[in-house]
């Protein structure tokens, strides 16, 4: 078995995995998996890994040491593997399923002072996508109207106290258009009255 040499998205299927429960009290799914290819940033291509048989262990937190259930890994467990809440169906081999998974490596910690060789470990899972690289498409829509309704008064009013944002603002105000009027009962103010 071959180690990873870098950090960054890899292309990966689970070849056994189990639960398992840590130390501090946390549960996780953990897998051992097969690294199949990773994605090049400079050519925005994935390529395949010349050595078979790169392996690295990793999982996902389901329930947090507190005895809370992780939300967040619960929806990529169901997403990435199609778990179904059945914690029985997280154990044993995953190889027939042949599940296609990205996840993401990192260095891991390396205690000062130990020549230990660079060691990498997972730092997240999801379901293996053509292009690993965020996007603003893809995600749910989002309703700018109701976004204003909700936070629009209290992000204006943080903006406001940032130093020199305040100076930004009053300039796109002075160029932006006038308010149109619905008629005398329209109790909006003008935007020159708005302290914010």
């Amino acid at each position: 078995m071959a180690n990873v040499d870098r950090d960054g998205v890899f292309r990966a299927r689970p070849i056994k995995s189990g639960l398992r429960k840590t130390t501090n009290g946390a549960v996780e799914w953990n897998a051992l998996f097969s690294i199949e290819a990773w994605w090049n940033k400079d050519t925005m291509e994935w390529e395949q890994c010349a050595d078979d048989g790169i392996e690295i262990w990793g999982g996902v937190t389901l329930i947090k040491t507190d005895g809370v259930v992780n939300e967040h890994g619960l929806k990529t467990a169901r997403e990435a593997l199609g778990w179904n809440g059945d914690f029985a169906s997280l154990d044993g081999d995953l190889s027939q399923k042949r599940l296609n998974l990205e996840v993401g490596l990192e260095p891991a910690r390396v205690f000062k002072g130990t020549n230990y060789p660079a060691r990498y470990r997972v730092n997240w899972v999801n379901p293996a996508r053509d292009d690993p690289r965020p996007s603003v498409a893809g995600g749910p829509p989002v309703d700018a109207k109701a976004l204003n309704a909700r936070f629009g008064s209290l992000v204006r009013a943080k903006l406001a106290a940032m130093p020199g944002v305040a100076a930004q603002a009053s300039a796109t105000q002075a160029t932006a258009r006038p308010p149109v009027q619905t008629g005398a009962d329209d109790l909006t103010p003008p935007a020159s009255e708005i302290p914010f």
